[in-house]
């Protein structure tokens, strides 16, 4: 699972992601630092061979007025469910961060910041929805590798920087990603 990431607009890659969506989208306003469900972040999208970052709202609408928001799709199901299926085969997406936290559920609790090593972005894959003239998105989430597991048992699909063009824009690439095993992540105590 993925319930909150960081944005350090301290790296100048991602400073440069939240200055072009406020160029792009004026009067939108980013969160930034501590990123969590109904948070406003910036997405990399694609339509055909043109991509562009755009803000979107991190969670989809609970079904039957159900309270919060559906933040995370695992990724072994996404095709099954008709939530995410159309998503997706047409809607991919990358969610930039510096980083993802997890939690030990063991007294006393802890809070790790896990962050690919040797890189300041970390992209994680995701679906998004249009929902009532607004952006919306989840995280895709897989079984946890060895870095992330004796921590929590999922974690979000990582993107390298050079995955990302085919994961936005090739579906059978995309089936891979989520079938495939995920890169070996640092952890720190946050």
């Amino acid at each position: 699972m993925c319930g909150s990431y960081v944005i350090e607009i301290s790296d100048v890659e991602l400073a440069e992601i939240i200055a072009e969506v406020q160029k792009k989208f004026p009067g939108e306003k980013l969160d930034t630092s501590d990123i969590y469900p109904k948070n406003k972040a910036p997405l990399l999208m694609r339509q055909g061979a043109q991509t562009w970052w755009q803000p979107a709202i991190w969670g989809l609408p609970q079904y039957a007025n159900k309270p919060g928001v559906i933040f995370n799709a695992r990724a072994e199901s996404v095709e099954e469910k008709p939530a995410f299926r159309d998503s997706f085969l047409f809607k991919r997406c990358a969610v930039p961060s510096s980083g993802f936290y997890e939690w030990t559920k063991i007294p006393p609790k802890r809070k790790y910041l896990f962050r690919l090593p040797g890189e300041n972005l970390l992209y994680m894959a995701g679906l998004a929805k249009e929902i009532a003239s607004s952006q919306r998105f989840v995280i895709l989430t897989t079984a946890a590798n060895a870095s992330v597991a004796e921590i929590h048992h999922r974690m979000p699909v990582i993107l390298t920087q050079d995955q990302l063009t085919a994961w936005l824009n090739d579906v059978d690439f995309a089936r891979r990603i989520l079938a495939g095993q995920m890169p070996a992540l640092a952890k720190n105590v946050a």
